[in-house]
C-alpha cells in the first residue's frame, strides 16, 4: 500500500514490526479545517442555497444559487464569519475538553453572539422573525465543533492512527547433517 510505511526492528529473537498508516490527507483536513461549514453558513446567511447542476455533459457539481430568502447583509455575514474563525480555528477539535468546559464556552458565545445580533439588528437588515434561527444555526456550528473536542475526541483518532504490532521470528530451520 502506498500509504503505509512498515518498519522492522530485530531485538533478540523476535521481531517489533511497527505498522503507520498514514491519514488521508483529505480526511484530516475534514476533520481540522471548519473553513467550508463555515463558508457554507456564510452563504446561508447572505441567501444562497447549494444546487447540484452538469456542469458538462457526465460531469456534475455543485454551484450556489441566489434565493428570495436573505437572512443578514453582507456586513453581518463578515462579523459572523470572524468570530467563527476564532473559535473554529484547527486546533480547536484537537483539544481535551470536558463537558462542563464546553457549557462555560457555549454560555459565553451565545451571551455575546446574541447581543451582537440584537445590538446590530437593523445595521445587518436582520428580520425579528429570524433571530433565534440565526442565532442557532451559528451557534449549532461552534457547539458541533467542541463536541468534537469533548475528552479529546479528535485527538485520540488522530493518534490511533498510528499502531504497533508484535511479531515472533519465524526461526530458519537447523539443517541435519546426514553421513550416510
Amino acid at each position: 500500500m502506498p500509504d503505509e510505511e512498515q518498519h522492522q526492528h530485530y531485538s533478540g529473537g523476535s521481531y517489533t514490526e511497527t505498522v503507520s498508516d498514514r491519514l488521508d490527507p483529505s480526511l484530516a483536513k475534514l476533520l481540522l479545517d471548519m473553513n467550508e461549514s463555515i463558508q457554507q453558513l456564510a452563504q446561508d446567511l447572505r441567501g444562497y442555497y447549494p444546487k447540484v447542476v452538469e456542469l458538462e455533459p457526465g460531469k456534475w457539481g455543485e454551484v450556489w444559487e441566489k434565493s428570495d430568502f436573505q437572512m443578514m447583509n453582507e456586513e453581518g455575514v463578515r462579523f459572523v464569519v470572524s468570530v467563527l474563525h476564532s473559535y473554529l480555528s484547527p486546533m480547536t477539535p484537537m483539544t481535551a475538553l470536558s463537558d462542563k468546559q464546553i457549557q462555560i464556552i457555549m454560555e459565553g458565545f451565545h451571551k455575546h453572539l446574541a447581543g451582537a445580533i440584537m445590538d446590530k439588528q437593523d445595521e445587518w437588515g436582520i428580520d425579528n422573525s429570524y433571530m433565534y434561527v440565526i442565532t442557532d444555526k451559528i451557534t449549532n456550528l461552534v457547539w458541533m465543533c467542541l463536541l468534537r473536542a469533548k475528552e479529546g475526541k479528535t485527538l485520540y483518532a488522530l493518534m490511533k492512527s498510528h499502531k504497533s504490532v508484535e511479531t515472533r521470528e519465524i526461526a530458519p530451520k537447523k539443517k541435519k547433517w546426514l553421513l550416510f
